[in-house]
Order: C-alpha cells, then sequence, then structure tokens
C-alpha cells in the first residue's frame, strides 16, 4: 500500500521489517524486489529477485520479476527464458507476454547490429524474431484492442520484410490512428 503512495522508502522498511520474522515469504520478497527497482536499487533488486525465485520458483510472478530485472542489467536472452517460464506456469498473463515480445525484439534490434560491424550473428536471430512476432500475435488474438503489440507486431514485420496480410494490416493500422488521434495522450511509442 506504501508503495502506491508512492512512499517507497517507508515501504522498503516495512518490508525489510516484514522479512526479519518471515524471510522466505515470497510476497514479502517480490514486493521488497519491486520497490528496490523503483528506486533504481538494480542490484539489490537482483539480489532479492534471485531469493524469491529460489523460495518460489514455480509462481509465475517471481519469474516475471526476475525477468523485468534482468532486461534491466541488460541481460536480454536470460530475461526472455524467465519470462517464457512466467508464460508456462500462467500462459494468459498479458504483462508476461508482452514483455518477452519486446525482449525478443530487442534481442534482435541489438543482435542483428553486429552485421553491421561484420560481426557474426548468433545462428538463432531469426527464430528470436519469428517469436517475438508470434508473441506479439498471441497478445492480439488475446486482447485484439492491445494497441501497443500490434504496432510492435507491424514494426517487426517490417523490419524483416514480412508483407504477407499488408494491405489488411495497414488498413487496420490507419483505422486506429484515426481512431486514437481524436483520443489525445493516447498514441502509444513505437
Amino acid at each position: 500500500a506504501l508503495r502506491k503512495l508512492d512512499r517507497v522508502k517507508d515501504s522498503e522498511k516495512a518490508l525489510r521489517k516484514g522479512l526479519k520474522f518471515s524471510p522466505d515469504a515470497p510476497s514479502l520478497l517480490l514486493n521488497l524486489a519491486q520497490v528496490l527497482q523503483d528506486m533504481g536499487k538494480t542490484n539489490e533488486c537482483f539480489t532479492v529477485s534471485k531469493k524469491a525465485l529460489q523460495v518460489a520458483p514455480d509462481m509465475y510472478q517471481t519469474q516475471l520479476q526476475m525477468g523485468s530485472v534482468l532486461y534491466k542489467l541488460d541481460r536480454l536472452r536470460e530475461s526472455a527464458t524467465h519470462y517464457e517460464k512466467a508464460i508456462s506456469l500462467h500462459p494468459t498473463d498479458e504483462q508476461a507476454l508482452e514483455s518477452l515480445a519486446n525482449t525478443l525484439g530487442d534481442i534482435f534490434r541489438k543482435e542483428s547490429g553486429r552485421a553491421f560491424r561484420a560481426e557474426s550473428l548468433p545462428e538463432d536471430i531469426n527464430e528470436v524474431h519469428s517469436k517475438s512476432i508470434r508473441t506479439y500475435s498471441m497478445i492480439i488474438a488475446a486482447n485484439p484492442s492491445n494497441t501497443n503489440a500490434f504496432f510492435n507486431r507491424l514494426w517487426a514485420r517490417k523490419f524483416v520484410c514480412d508483407w504477407s496480410d499488408w494491405h489488411s494490416e495497414m488498413n487496420r493500422f490507419h483505422s486506429v490512428v484515426r481512431e486514437m488521434r481524436n483520443k489525445p495522450g493516447t498514441l502509444p511509442g513505437i
């Protein structure tokens, strides 16, 4: 509750006090990790997230949290692995699906940049990007109004010159943009 009131220092203090009495409580560890992440204490957040994961590896929130902190540490492939584990535990979690798709897209962008520096590309780079597109498609199938997933999938398909059903996708794109222009502040960051 303190975190939601933007009292992160008080929240951190209360959670640490609770952990003195119950050091292996996954919910306390997860909440502390999220507070530390909010405070920009990424390395400490990693340590607490790791402990939460050890205590409750089958809890999708611990996998999701570890994926998030690893992403912040720019350990993208490890991050994607934890998002995949979170999805295996909770297949319909839109946050986990979107985090995985975005992370896979970032891996593709970062690693495909190696080609411009004449470095070798990882053998699985095309599969990483295809999986990103498939994951965005899963999000859209579950929630057709998720415009971020739609725009990100459109960008990802364009990046690899996937023109299948492009006319229909562009019609939807124009329709969504027209609709959003009438609602200030709703255009997503692409």
